[in-house]
Parts: C-alpha cells; structure tokens; sequence
C-alpha cells in the first residue's frame, strides 16, 4: 500500500511522492483477504512502478491511483493540479498475470479518478481464467490518463471490451 487513504488534497509538501517500486517478484497474494490487489496506490505523485512480476492475486495486480473519494476532484478537472496528489505517476514494463482468482470488479489495473499526467505503458497481461471487468479498467471519473503499448493476452472473460461467449 502506498499513500494514505484518509487524505485526498495537501499541500505539496505533505502528499506522498517519488516512491519507486521496481524489480519484485509478488505471487500468491490476498491469501487470506481476497480483495486485496498485489500493489495498492493511494494518493501518491511522481512515482513509479517499473519492472515486477506479478502472479496469482485474488484481486486486481495493480490498484492504482485511488482518492480518498472516489466522486470526481472538485472542481473537476482540477484547476490546480499543484494540489492534487494523483499525478505524474508511470506504471510501466511490469508482467502481471492470474490476477482476479476470487474478485469480479477490477483488472489488471484498475484506477478511479483525476490521475494527471499518469502513464500506463509496456506492461503484460495474461492469463487470467476467470471474469473480470477490463484488463485496463479505468473506473469512476477516471481522467488523465495515457495508456501506450501494453500488451493484452489469453485475457478472453473481460465484461467490457471482450465479452463471454
């Protein structure tokens, strides 16, 4: 878990920022709590999570970029982006597979809200056998987003984007 979940705005010098985490190896989580997603960001800027694998999580891989709220920031979109803490963040080149196992409602990824500036780029998707909502799955006002060149595969059961037969 990154960030603090009772604050959503705070001046620049209280948010939690510049954390990186970078060459983990993370499998059989959520164990004994299966909403638990194997990296869990709240409210954090300019920080980075490069280069994990990620395996066998009862919820989503990454839970990314979730305000304490999840209604939109307000006003929305922030007029000052200095304040809010959800921004300049990259979730890049991580392997991320089996996620979902005891959960429906998430992803591979899964972010809420104003996440200025934040990029989701070169990270794996794959094998996930059970139902889930979307692998890049951007929920709840989700806005400020840039996805490039990740790659999506035997993924087949996602409710939005490829539906079960």
């Amino acid at each position: 878990m990154l960030g603090d979940p009772n604050e959503n705005e705070a001046p620049v010098e209280n948010q939690n920022a510049r954390i990186t985490i970078a060459d983990n190896s993370m499998t059989h989580l959520s164990l004994e709590y299966s909403g638990a997603a194997a990296v869990h960001s709240m409210t954090v800027a300019n920080s980075t999570l490069e280069h994990n694998y990620i395996r066998d999580v009862g919820y989503c891989g990454i839970s990314w970029n979730w305000p304490k709220t999840q209604g939109p920031t307000l006003p929305y979109p922030p007029t000052n982006p200095a304040l809010g803490y959800n921004m300049n963040n990259v979730v890049r080149n991580n392997d991320v597979s089996f996620f979902m196992r005891d959960t429906t409602d998430g992803g591979g990824i899964h972010s809420v809200g104003w996440g200025h500036n934040t990029t989701y780029t070169g990270n794996y998707f794959h094998d996930v056998e059970t139902d889930c909502v979307s692998i890049l799955y951007l929920d709840n006002f989700a806005a400020g987003f840039q996805l490039n060149n990740n790659v999506v595969d035997n993924c087949p059961n996602t409710v939005m984007g490829n539906p079960s037969p």
